[in-house]
């Protein structure tokens, strides 16, 4: 049923959950929970959703692109991300793990840009974007997993992978790489 369950604090809209089912910063969810409900930490009403909203500790980063298959080859492989915040966030000592890792040096991504991490960084360079080389690993042509984590720890966005089943043929080796359509919407699917 599509109809508004009775009672208040109740909303029928999109939440913009990000990956890991937080809440991302245009929200409708935000400070509309119950106010007889314990407050969120900063003090303000509880939010809707499944993990409080922290604009001090949540960067909407994304890993928007992933080329696992290269059909040019292995030493083409890439991991995009892009930040969908409005404001710049400090990558420093955030990392990436699973098939690959790679740890950010003193680096700032602007809002609404991208980021490559690849296997080959010179194959890259030059295209107006920052490019990074991983440290070591390898995207598998198999199932696979990339983790980002921020510099305190926490799972910021992560993208297990696979080359079978709903996933499309062509990231596997046919060319495109494999890369979210809208990289706003939860991608936890």
């Amino acid at each position: 049923s599509t109809d508004l369950p009775e009672g208040v604090h109740n909303m029928q809209d999109d939440p913009q959950f990000l990956n890991n089912l937080r809440l991302s910063d245009k929200s409708p969810a935000i400070n509309y929970g119950n106010p007889s409900f314990p407050t969120d930490p900063d003090g303000s009403v509880a939010d809707i959703g499944a993990l409080v909203f922290d604009p001090d500790r949540q960067d909407n980063l994304v890993i928007n692109e992933i080329h696992y298959h290269p059909s040019s080859g292995d030493q083409n492989q890439f991991i995009e991300l892009l930040n969908a915040g409005a404001e710049s966030v400090d990558l420093s000592g955030y990392h990436l793990s699973g098939n690959i890792r790679y740890t950010f040096p003193e680096t700032d991504l602007p809002a609404g840009e991208y980021l490559l991490v690849a296997k080959d960084q010179n194959i890259y360079l030059g295209n107006g974007y920052e490019v990074h080389q991983w440290d070591s690993g390898d995207l598998s042509k198999l199932p696979g997993r990339i983790d980002l984590i921020d510099n305190q720890g926490e799972l910021i966005d992560f993208v297990d992978y696979l080359n079978r089943y709903q996933w499309p043929k062509e990231p596997d080796g046919w060319g495109p790489s494999l890369e979210l359509q809208r990289p706003l919407f939860e991608n936890m699917v």
